[in-house]
């Protein structure tokens, strides 16, 4: 996992306990969660994305009780392996995984940052994501 100049190396200020808890049930290591702050993205900074991206979900909603209804999995993550037309298409850009910057156009994911999941699983609501019609919501007015 790759971390960008957002992330601390010395991270003074260490995230909230309960999201230590979920990253840690995601099988993020201690090593990767002590440089992360509030604004460290999962897609952008920590490079999860695919399958790795699902089972992060689907820990906080089996696990941590969040409702993720509304939301758009394409919106802030790119899938494991490119959906070709065909077996070849596929077959190739698997091959040649560089290929696929030539001929498709880049797709801009929203963030999701540490903050938005700690905010998650403090309302135990994935809203107020930067998402065309997804879930929005009050979170101050939420338990």
């Amino acid at each position: 996992m790759m971390l960008s100049p957002v992330t601390n190396p010395v991270n003074d200020d260490p995230l909230p306990e309960r999201l230590m808890e979920y990253l840690k049930c995601c099988g993020t290591s201690s090593r990767v969660i002590s440089k992360c702050t509030l604004e460290t993205r999962l897609y952008h900074d920590l490079d999860i994305y695919g399958e790795i991206a699902e089972d992060y979900l689907e820990v906080l909603s089996e696990k941590f009780g969040v409702d993720l209804s509304g939301f758009h999995f394409d919106d802030f993550f790119p899938q494991e392996w490119p959906q070709g037309n065909s077996w070849a298409e596929s077959l190739l850009l698997k091959v040649f995984p560089g290929i696929e910057r030539l001929y498709r156009k880049p797709k801009l994911y929203a963030p999701i940052t540490m903050r938005m999941l700690n905010t998650a699983l403090e309302k135990k609501r994935l809203c107020g994501l930067p998402q065309v019609g997804g879930p929005q919501c009050n979170l101050d007015s939420q338990q």
